[in-house]
């Protein structure tokens, strides 16, 4: 990597749920799924507001805070619809969960389980804390975020997504608790609440270029991603690294994250662009594409974790300050990370797609 230099239930007010804004049936919140299979998540139950949460067991114990073995809480983020997490404690009860990065939260879309209506959410209670230890430490301080419906007062059917909704929030959380405070209850009482998943969406920063999906230039090795998954080319895992930026890039007040997702286990770089390389399309590169040219500034070279990493972390520079950025300007970034198992070329690294956004003063 060396080529690359330096240079009981809780309601808001109705004025607040009057802000709510639910984006069109089926629909996809507006912003980037902080989730993925494998995010750090356990079921809980708590009162709202309090900062104790105890955690869910397996179980089929009626109105007890368990769940059936096959239907576990981590279920709720496995992008496998087939699966579902189901708690026998139907109102205030649901889950912590800790996305790779610090995010701010801004929506979020439920799927309906394989078969009792009755069970699905109608009403659910968002908070969010700044302790990124939430899921194991079970002693948080949270801050209710969201307090409203669920998208899903229509039955979209089994299987099915239901509506988004998206809500109003500038603050970044390092971990969410999701309580269900309210299920259908039709054509019959419910004995818990389920769903198949649900994605939790967070305001995007810039956009996405450079996928390695074949739409720009061609991945080494046949190795193209999935149209459409805006990541860069597979790994030797099966997937594409995937880069997406969320806070605000504003010079004065810089709350940027770098969030890299589903790559080996290894070192990752950061790094900054001035430009789009062959006008965004990318040329080959180890095992991908290198997007970002022009004059480079490397951020931080990170560890990934569960595929996973971040820049900035605790204690690290703002992208801002380490970007050398003084000026407003539009700049593009990527991670190069290191997949050293035999896969595509003889190099043993791969990136994930490109990152393109505007510095405001």
């Amino acid at each position: 990597m060396n080529s690359i230099q330096h240079v009981h239930r809780f309601v808001l007010p109705a004025t607040v749920i009057a802000l709510l804004c639910v984006v069109g049936s089926s629909a996809r919140a507006q912003g980037v799924d902080i989730t993925a299979s494998g995010t750090p998540l356990v079921g809980v139950a708590a009162t709202p507001g309090s900062s104790a949460s105890l955690l869910a067991v397996p179980g089929t114990i009626g109105n007890f805070n368990n769940y059936p073995a096959l239907e576990s809480p981590p279920n709720a983020i496995d992008d496998v619809v087939a699966t579902k997490y189901l708690n026998f404690q139907k109102n205030n009860a649901g889950f912590i969960v800790t996305p790779a990065s610090p995010s701010v939260l801004a929506g979020f879309l439920f799927t309906t389980a394989n078969d009792s209506p009755e069970r699905d959410p109608m009403n659910v209670l968002i908070e969010g804390s700044s302790d990124a230890n939430a899921t194991v430490s079970l002693n948080s301080n949270w801050v209710s975020i969201y307090s409203g419906i669920s998208g899903l007062a229509t039955d979209p059917g089994r299987l099915t997504p239901g509506t988004a909704v998206s809500f109003p929030n500038s603050v970044s959380y390092a971990s969410y608790r999701l309580l269900v405070w309210n299920v259908r209850e039709l054509p019959v009482i419910a004995n818990s609440f389920q769903f198949a998943e649900i994605e939790l969406y967070a305001n995007s920063a810039g956009t996405e270029y450079c996928s390695g999906d074949g739409s720009g230039t061609a991945c080494p090795c046949g190795n193209n991603s999935l149209a459409g998954s805006n990541t860069g080319c597979l790994n030797s895992l099966g997937m594409g690294g995937k880069l997406v930026a969320g806070g605000n890039p504003s010079i004065t007040n810089d709350t940027l994250v770098l969030s890299g997702t589903q790559m080996a286990n290894s070192s990752a770089l950061y790094y900054q662009g001035t430009t789009q390389i062959a006008a965004g399309a990318g040329v080959v590169f180890g095992d991908g594409l290198r997007c970002a040219g022009g004059s480079v500034v490397r951020l931080g070279v990170e560890t990934n974790v569960a595929g996973a990493s971040h820049y900035p972390g605790s204690g690290q520079l703002h992208v801002s300050v380490k970007g050398l950025i003084a000026a407003p300007g539009t700049r593009s970034y990527q991670t190069w990370y290191r997949n050293a198992a035999a896969f595509c070329n003889p190099e043993t690294f791969n990136l994930t797609n490109g990152w393109s956004l505007a510095w405001t003063p």
